[in-house]
């Protein structure tokens, strides 16, 4: 099984949905050998280490035609961030399937995501820190590949689905100063991707790809001090169906399905924010916890849509 293995541990340059090129740069107190290694029975299995000044991503993605196999994640890092242009996170672990291609239209499946955490995470607003971006203190993230073309289906975030396990103390009680666009302290999300449109009736139109559950189980205290809009919550659990992809007929256009979103919490959660001088746009709010399940979104046609359960 072809997997391709990408690390970043700090610095980290951008978050979530589009990633860019991944990016390896220990530091002296961090870690210096590769987290991650496939296991004798295909799976992948990342630990790691250490006490970390910057932010922690560790970002893995399937090669072509192949799916993510399961990701397994254990984590005692100690992480005090601050001081960085685009501080957007603490420990983010990220799985996801390939985007589809011209040769291969369908995005690839994500087979699961286990995360669990005991290291305490800090984040901290820097002068330099770059604005209206999302923020995350701990995020566990599955992501089935986006269909590119010629009708392709988006990849299903899969498998066994996303389990995040946290006990470590979430602090951004330090980013009262900075203005940002949502996030959470801890999160676990799947994600199904998008699909694809067709130039041609005869191919039809890309479906988007469904999600697994997400069972999120926290004891660690979460402290939140936030300025800005968008959606902000202490702890946030979310499974998302793909959206399908708009086109004159329709067909084949149905949003992903969602699977459940479960949410145990044992700790206490303090959140503050600042709405940001600018105004509250529709989509902000503050929540001390939410869990959410939404099949995706179906193409606009001229015909039907049908959107996911």
């Amino acid at each position: 099984m072809a997997t391709s293995l990408r690390y970043r541990l700090p610095p980290l340059t951008l978050l979530a949905a589009s990633i860019a090129s991944a990016l390896w740069a220990s530091t002296s107190a961090a870690q210096s050998s590769d987290p991650c290694s496939v296991s004798p029975a295909g799976n992948i299995d990342c630990n790691i280490t250490g006490t970390y000044a910057k932010p922690v991503d560790v970002f893995l993605e399937s090669e072509p035609d192949d799916a993510l196999p399961p990701v397994f994640v254990r984590s005692n890092a100690v992480i005090d961030a601050r001081a960085y242009p685009e501080l957007v996170g603490g420990l983010l672990i990220q799985a996801k399937g390939k985007d589809g291609g011209d040769a291969r239209p369908n995005g690839e499946d994500a087979l699961g995501l286990t995360v669990e955490n005991t290291g305490d995470i800090k984040l901290q607003a820097a002068e330099n820190a770059a604005g209206n971006v999302p923020v995350f203190g701990l995020l566990a993230q599955l992501r089935g590949g986006d269909a590119t073309s010629n009708g392709g289906n988006g990849g299903a975030a899969g498998g066994t689905g996303v389990s995040l396990v946290n006990s470590g103390s979430i602090d951004m009680s330090g980013l009262s100063s900075d203005r940002i666009n949502g996030g959470a302290g801890v999160a676990g999300i799947a994600l199904g991707g998008d699909g694809a449109g067709s130039s041609g009736s005869a191919v039809g139109n890309g479906a988007g790809g469904s999600s697994s559950a997400v069972d999120l189980f926290n004891h660690g205290d979460v402290t939140a001090s936030v300025r800005g809009d968008g959606l902000f919550s202490g702890v946030l659990v979310a499974s998302r169906g793909g959206t399908g992809a708009d086109f004159v007929d329709g067909r084949n256009s149905s949003g992903g399905d969602a699977g459940e979103a479960n949410l145990l919490n044992q700790a206490n959660i303090v959140v503050d924010r600042t709405w940001s001088d600018l105004g509250a746009s529709e989509t902000s709010a503050l929540f001390g916890v939410l869990a959410e399940s939404h099949g995706g979104n179906g193409g606009a046609s001229s015909g039907r849509n049908e959107a996911g359960a």
